[in-house]
């Protein structure tokens, strides 16, 4: 899935900062391709959970807005604004924030924390 903020609001970005920005949308690829496998190569092992099943409907959280990436050596926090359709339908937006540490060359995801609203509310 492509990316939906503006090329514009990453211009700026250091290579790390697109790096830690790419784990984050891996992880999301691998949400609405139900690919737990993707989806657990990209967190940090003792960070691994085992989600239920995701139901039959189509997924996808798509980042929107403008994203902030700030890295410290091997640390790196992502705030991404998103939208979360169900089925092509917008369902709830909100943020999710981000934490990552580098690894052996790769950003793996230890901590996620989000908000989440209906669109107005």
């Amino acid at each position: 899935m492509a990316s939906r903020y503006s090329p514009a609001s990453v211009a700026g970005f250091s290579d790390e900062q697109r790096a830690v920005l790419a784990a984050v949308e891996r992880f999301l690829d691998g949400i609405r391709l139900r690919d737990k496998a993707q989806m657990h190569a990209l967190v940090l092992p003792r960070r691994r959970r085992h989600p239920p099943s995701p139901p039959s409907r189509e997924m996808a959280e798509p980042i929107t807005g403008d994203p902030v990436v700030l890295v410290d050596r091997e640390i790196a926090m992502a705030w991404t604004p998103y939208e979360f359709l169900v089925d092509g339908t917008l369902d709830h937006v909100g943020t999710d924030i981000w934490s990552l540490v580098k690894q052996d060359g790769r950003w793996l995801i230890t901590g996620l924390v989000d908000n989440s609203h209906k669109p107005g509310a």
